[in-house]
């Protein structure tokens, strides 16, 4: 493609200058002239890029070469072109009142340095997109590590929960294994692609919260709303976003310990925009050994996959915690 592409600017070039020479001499004199110039022309062009690449390195050696290599190109170049201009003037081919060196020599500067500076913008522009694949290259590897941090610890306390319930012998443990199953497929079907279905979504997220209901005392406490449903069609999000303060509400609540603590989940669309609250209480006196992966987790994979179309905001009043989340969606 790139060879194409170089083909045709010359193609182009050498067009340009044909036509601006035709109406003064004959269509094949003008056409030799053209020809046995931009053919030098064009090999002082690349023989410039190569030694560009070839000596152009670290080193006062290489340097040394490199200046070496620019002024043969420059000699030879001056010479050919000064033995051609005579050349064509003997034959009468090409006609000058008076044959000026000087000339020969900044048309060869001029192709000199033209190549290096297409060589220069051609390197920057490779460098700028290495450097964006790279940077894209980093976030999908920082996505999928920030989504694998989650799938274990999710797992971990299902089936923490599931052993309760087995080893108490609970009615419940069938109904837990099937919704665990469930998540399980949806985690490893649904969650591989950058957006999944708003809808999928929100149901694997209900099917976690109520196995975390199963294993608390106080579960009547707890409320998962969902409001404008009907919003919810052909909306997109990315997998397993919220999934960490789903974790954090019943992780950090004192749900099981206080009768008067709660934990509500609110989530709502409007004109494409998904609004959530995760709200739990709990206990002020209880220390938090280390901090979880849940918010600082959201917050980064928010920055990489939504750029600026989201707000995060955390409020404490006593011992009610919350986090209110507005996610701008992908509509399909």
């Amino acid at each position: 493609m790139k060879v194409f592409l170089h083909f045709v600017f010359w193609i182009v070039i050498i067009s340009l200058r044909f036509f601006s020479l035709v109406e003064r001499g004959g269509f094949g004199k003008v056409f030799v002239v053209v020809a046995v110039f931009y053919i030098q022309y064009i090999t002082i062009f690349y023989a410039t890029i190569f030694v560009q690449h070839y000596f152009l390195k670290s080193g006062f050696l290489q340097k040394v070469k490199y200046f070496i290599a620019l002024l043969t190109v420059l000699l030879v170049g001056v010479l050919c072109l000064k033995f051609t201009v005579i050349s064509l003037m003997k034959i009468g081919i090409m006609k000058l009142p008076v044959y000026v060196p000087s000339l020969v020599f900044f048309r060869v500067v001029f192709f000199m340095l033209f190549a290096l500076l297409f060589d220069y913008v051609n390197e920057k522009s490779k460098a700028k997109e290495a450097e964006k694949n790279a940077k894209i290259e980093k976030q999908e590897t920082e996505l999928m590590f920030l989504k694998n941090q989650m799938n274990p610890h999710f797992f971990f306390n299902t089936l923490n929960n599931l052993y309760g319930l087995v080893y108490r012998k609970d009615d419940n443990a069938p109904e837990v294994l099937l919704m665990l199953s469930e998540s399980m497929r949806y985690i490893i079907y649904k969650t591989q692609n950058e957006w999944v279905p708003l809808k999928g979504e929100i149901e694997f997220m209900k099917n976690y919260f109520e196995l975390e209901k199963l294993r608390l005392k106080n579960s009547n406490n707890t409320k998962f709303i969902l409001n404008n449903e009907s919003e919810y069609s052909h909306m997109e999000i990315a997998p397993l976003l919220l999934l960490p303060m789903l974790e954090n509400c019943f992780k950090h609540s004192d749900i099981d310990s206080n009768k008067d603590s709660f934990i509500n989940i609110h989530l709502m669309v409007d004109n494409g925009v998904l609004y959530a609250e995760f709200i739990n209480t709990f206990d002020k006196q209880r220390k938090v050994s280390k901090p979880g992966i849940g918010l600082d987790n959201l917050r980064k994979r928010l920055a990489i996959q939504c750029k600026d179309n989201y707000n995060v905001k955390t409020v404490v009043e006593g011992n009610i915690y919350k986090v209110v989340i507005e996610i701008r969606l992908k509509i399909v």
